[in-house]
């Protein structure tokens, strides 16, 4: 393998999942938390948290990470690639007649979809499913934040997820920290021409060279996945409080989680792709615009409120407390019940859920929801 500058040493990667795999307890099962935990180190690195101390390596790739823990490249691939084809599976696999029933959320082989030991027994609306998901697959498309952008007068950051070279980052001294944070979405253009980013077919079995990378479009506060999660089931034009709308968005989250290392390539993602090939099979989930810039909008993180909004990623949605013994995805889902819910700490940010919950509601009261 081809040997990178700012990378982080393979010592600090194999402590740092040791460190996450016996401290951290995910409500999934075994082998599926692996799969998630990895793509925590690469965050870690990036920013030097945990077992780094501070020493930043931002050039480092989910590719490195796996080699360092001496697992193979592709096959880690294809089992993240498997989690968002079962989900894929359970929505396309849908009838119009289905519409009206609950599901089981389990794939073909009974087992509860992304591992998740709470939806063993769990069974959801499929249509406020749909709903949910095509709200959470699309909140990211770049015209419609524009949008929402334009009509709440909000500032919306973020980029996308490209195919990149990096013995060309080398070449040209673009770091890891210039693409993940500055505004790159005028250079573009410019970095497909010199080769910088390049064509899916260009990735290689296992290799290290040609990797997928976050490339920051636009500079402002992102959006809160927490409140996309609540959003779901707040805006849910089947019913109030539509604990499975919530799902179906935590599902599409999930699949741009995974996605971001899988075995499979689209320019779109793959939580927008399936989103619209749900909107094309079942016509009536072709949501109103409103709809869904309202929905964008009460994910958008003010400005005066970055760092005090929590965004978790997948892993601190699944990760349990270890005082009251529930996860962020159940503590959302009993807020949005209406039930009393004990505080917990939520995402990177470490907000107290009580905290971000009155937020939330105050934003809820602003729209006369």
């Amino acid at each position: 393998m081809k040997k990178f500058s700012n990378v982080a040493p393979k010592s600090l990667i194999r402590k740092d999942f040791d460190h996450l795999n016996t401290t951290v307890h995910l409500i999934v099962n075994d082998k599926v938390k692996p799969l998630i935990l990895i793509q925590s180190i690469e965050g870690h690195a990036h920013e030097g948290h945990s077992v780094f101390r501070g020493e930043k390596f931002p050039n480092t790739c989910m590719e490195d990470i796996v080699l360092a823990l001496n697992m193979d490249v592709d096959v880690i691939k294809r089992e993240r690639q498997k989690l968002i084809d079962d989900i894929r599976e359970w929505f396309l696999s849908l009838k119009e007649e289905d519409l009206d029933n609950r599901k089981p959320l389990l794939n073909s082989f009974g087992e509860p979809l992304l591992g998740i030991t709470i939806f063993e027994n769990m069974q959801v609306s499929v249509k406020s499913a749909v709903f949910g998901y095509v709200l959470a697959g699309l909140m990211d498309d770049i015209e419609y934040r524009k949008k929402a952008e334009a009509k709440y007068k909000v500032n919306i950051g973020g980029g996308d997820i490209y195919i990149v070279d990096r013995t060309k980052m080398e070449e040209l001294k673009i770091t890891g920290d210039m693409l993940a944070k500055e505004e790159n979405e005028k250079n573009i253009e410019e970095y497909k021409r010199n080769g910088l980013i390049v064509s899916s077919d260009r990735v290689l079995p296992g290799s290290n060279v040609i990797v997928s990378h976050y490339i920051r479009h636009k500079k402002g506060p992102g959006l809160s996945d927490d409140a996309a999660l609540l959003s779901a089931g707040f805006l849910s034009i089947f019913k109030k409080r539509d604990v499975s709308a919530l799902i179906g968005a935590f599902l599409a989250d999930s699949v741009d989680t995974l996605d971001k290392f899988s075995d499979r390539i689209v320019e779109l993602g793959q939580d927008e792709e399936l989103a619209f090939e749900l909107i094309s099979k079942f016509k009536q989930f072709d949501l109103r615009e409103d709809l869904l810039l309202k929905f964008i909008y009460l994910a958008s993180i003010p400005e005066d409120m970055k760092g005090n909004v929590p965004d978790s990623s997948m892993r601190h949605f699944l990760q349990k407390d270890e005082k009251v013994k529930i996860s962020e995805l159940e503590s959302h889902i009993s807020f949005l019940r209406g039930e009393e819910v004990p505080s917990i700490i939520l995402a990177f940010q470490e907000v107290p859920s009580h905290k971000f919950y009155n937020y939330y509601n105050n934003r809820l009261k602003e729209l006369g929801i």
